[in-house]
């Protein structure tokens, strides 16, 4: 595996619009070595941040002047700033939330019996992004966090855009049965609670994404089949577009008593 450098960039919430703008805009045109996503999170009573980080398939020294043409912009300095090179192992060790742990440690306590790592509870909704937004559309995006942190001021949400693009989109849509091959971004609404929240904190943190959903996404995008979303209609259709008549024949030919099924699985 080839050197990785990661890097997080922090902004102040007042340049939350002029970040998500210019990020899409820096994704669209970045090489394929380069992947981040961008994140607009309300973090309960801490208020709310604005962060963009990633993954730089190459030595540091060529990643700093990529950071520099994004950082120019977005036309402010961010309060936090880090790039560094690793080797791969521990990159994604970092990635995983397992950057001070060992491997056998790295796995849930339910499932390994050195494992140290506990499930958590969210609501989460998927979405697409087909192209640049659209100043307005950006700004709905940041309004609808700060909604999030009116509603639920004591719970954790954040709306996530993962860049798509390089080798995930240089394959066609009908050669498998992801379809979404021509995304600039997926998008990750999640809203999270503990134990010790209540059930009023946790019906409106539940609550959100399904509005959002409703109410700011694109509903002709599609979604992302492996965030499996109960409240989405016609969910086939918005996980596997056009390759839907497809998988249904191919279903109804190897397992016509549908042997393999869920709540979601294609009839």
């Amino acid at each position: 595996m080839p050197p990785v450098s990661l890097f997080t960039l922090q902004f102040p919430w007042a340049a939350a619009p002029a970040m998500l703008h210019a990020w899409q805009e820096w994704m669209a045109n970045a090489p394929d070595e380069l992947w981040s996503n961008c994140h607009l999170f309300s973090e309960g009573t801490a208020g709310y941040l604005a962060q963009v980080a990633g993954v730089w398939c190459g030595e540091q020294g060529a990643l700093s002047p990529l950071l520099a043409l994004l950082i120019r912009s977005i036309g402010t300095s961010p309060t936090s700033h880090f790039e560094g090179g690793e080797d791969y192992l521990r990159a994604m060790k970092v990635e995983a939330g397992c950057e001070y742990l060992t491997i056998a440690a790295c796995h849930l306590t339910s499932s390994s019996s050195a494992g140290q790592l506990s499930r958590s509870a969210y609501a989460t909704k998927s979405s697409y992004v087909n192209a640049p937004m659209s100043e307005s559309t950006v700004q709905s995006y940041v309004d609808a966090v700060v909604r999030m942190q009116q509603s639920a001021p004591y719970l954790g949400g954040a709306v996530s855009f993962d860049a798509c693009g390089g080798a995930l989109n240089a394959v066609v849509s009908d050669a498998s049965a992801f379809v979404h091959r021509d995304k600039l971004a997926c998008i990750q609404a999640t809203s999270s609670w503990s134990s010790y929240s209540s059930s009023q904190e946790i019906a409106a943190g539940t609550e959100w994404p399904t509005w959002l959903g409703a109410e700011v996404f694109d509903q002709n995008s599609g979604a992302y089949q492996n965030y499996i979303d109960p409240t989405l209609p016609e969910w086939a259709e918005a996980y596997y577009g056009a390759n839907l008549p497809r998988l249904r024949a191919i279903k109804k030919s190897l397992d016509p008593d549908n042997v393999f099924h869920f709540a979601q699985s294609i009839s």
